[in-house]
């Protein structure tokens, strides 16, 4: 695994599958910008609601920063950890399975697998994101 220092991205990367897991890569999501009542959402991103998909991306702890069993996803390794944030588009809500043991914190990439579902996750009346993975087992990478 690779990273691009002058964008924070994997490159020459791909994601591997089992049967009846469909790869998802960044591209896919950040196609959509998002827009209230998700209007507009691309039929690409509709299609993988429900599905068991697997990404690859970084670690943004959101909660926790040992054992930790619900984190943000992000592709760029610029936005997990040196303040650029990300836009909704640009990560995916993790929650681990019961049975899958919490992460540390790590600079690592990682590979998640779940249950991709896309709704507007509410705070106060403002959306904090768009796409979450649940019951999802993860495993870091070395580079």
């Amino acid at each position: 695994i690779r990273i691009d220092p002058a964008t924070g991205l994997m490159v020459g990367v791909r994601i591997t599958t089992s049967a009846g897991v469909t790869p998802v890569p960044w591209e896919t999501l950040r196609a959509y910008e998002y827009e209230p009542g998700l209007e507009d959402l691309p039929e690409s991103v509709k299609n993988l609601d429900g599905k068991k998909i697997a990404m690859l991306g970084f670690l943004w702890a959101i909660y926790e920063f040992d054992d930790i069993d619900e984190f943000g996803l992000v592709g760029n390794h610029w936005s997990c950890c040196y303040g650029i944030p990300p836009g909704l588009s640009d990560v995916v809500v993790v929650t681990l399975k019961d049975d899958q043991a919490g992460l540390s914190q790590t600079l690592n990439p990682i590979r998640v697998e779940g249950t991709f579902h896309v709704r507007e996750i509410m705070d106060e009346g403002f959306p904090v994101a768009i796409y979450e993975l649940k019951n999802a087992t993860a495993t870091v990478l070395e580079y």
